[in-house]
């Protein structure tokens, strides 16, 4: 038996839907996944699209910052899971959101397995997870998978440590 936030009676089960964000309603979001489009024309390079995410801050704030490392960008999409988690502790709302995160990076090798979508960080020129070529095929697969609930699994412990610690999570044990 779970309660309407998917909080199972027999262990820590969580499961939470997505809500899109429409409008400028991404501006004030906090535990919230975003899409961007950035122009790297200063930089030389192509436009391109990030997909991230903000626990405790918020989106225009990411955005702010990230315009002043990259350049000019606009939020194509975001998705919160704030309303779930107000119910769970910092690090469970963390941890989610992470998850979440995680999944929308992977929605494009998931729809496209054969594509070259990612690319370089823009100012290291190293291979992150966060970064993919100006591609309407990212686009379409991230707005695909968004919706989907995102599921914290039985079984995960967390730490009594501070959020931003490393090491909060640990893997189930048998």
């Amino acid at each position: 038996m779970s309660d309407r936030y998917g909080m199972s009676d027999h262990g820590q089960t969580f499961t939470a839907q997505p809500q899109r964000l429409e409008g400028d309603q991404w501006l004030d979001a906090r535990w919230s996944v975003y899409l961007m489009r950035f122009d790297l024309a200063k930089r030389g390079q192509r436009p391109a699209l990030k997909i991230g995410m903000v626990g405790t801050g918020t989106v225009a704030s990411r955005r702010r910052s990230h315009e002043l490392q990259f350049g000019a960008a606009e939020v194509l999409s975001a998705w919160s899971l704030a309303h779930a988690t107000s119910q769970l502790e910092e690090v469970a709302s963390w941890r989610l959101t992470e998850q979440y995160e995680a999944r929308l990076q992977f929605a494009p090798e998931f729809a496209e397995p054969a594509a070259r979508l990612r690319r370089l960080r823009p100012d290291t020129l190293v291979y992150s997870y966060e970064w993919f070529e100006d591609d309407e095929r990212v686009v379409q697969a991230v707005n695909d998978w968004a919706l989907r609930p995102v599921t914290l699994p039985h079984g995960w412990e967390f730490a009594r440590e501070h959020p931003s610690d490393p090491t909060v999570r640990e893997q189930p044990r048998d």
